[in-house]
């Protein structure tokens, strides 16, 4: 029998990449709190910049930074964003579910 965490797991990462496969057909990048335009600036600025040069912190910078650097690596990509995206909420999933445990036990 499989265990619950598993099953659980399963669940939540086949829901993301589903999202994820149906999403950004065109394969344009959708941006609408700016993130994707800030990590662009911050790769050809090397700072944390607007599309136009000037110094900004008007986002938080993790996120920010994290694609940026993503972006170096793999280039722009929507499908990148989202698998990012996938594999951090599915972490999150596990660490929100061992903490359970941990807090409360197996029998939750």
């Amino acid at each position: 029998m499989m265990n619950r965490r598993g099953v659980f797991l399963g669940a939540a990462l086949a829901a993301s990449s589903a999202f994820a496969a149906h999403a950004g057909p065109d394969g344009s990048i959708p941006d609408p709190d700016g993130y994707h335009k800030l990590a662009t600036a911050a790769l050809k600025f090397k700072t944390l910049a607007t599309p136009d040069g000037a110094p900004t912190a008007v986002r938080d910078p993790l996120f920010t930074l994290l694609l940026a650097g993503l972006y170096f690596v793999f280039g722009p990509s929507y499908g990148l964003i989202l698998t990012m995206n996938v594999l951090l909420g599915v972490g999150l999933t596990l660490l929100v579910w061992r903490l359970g445990e941990r807090l409360f036990g197996r029998s939750i």
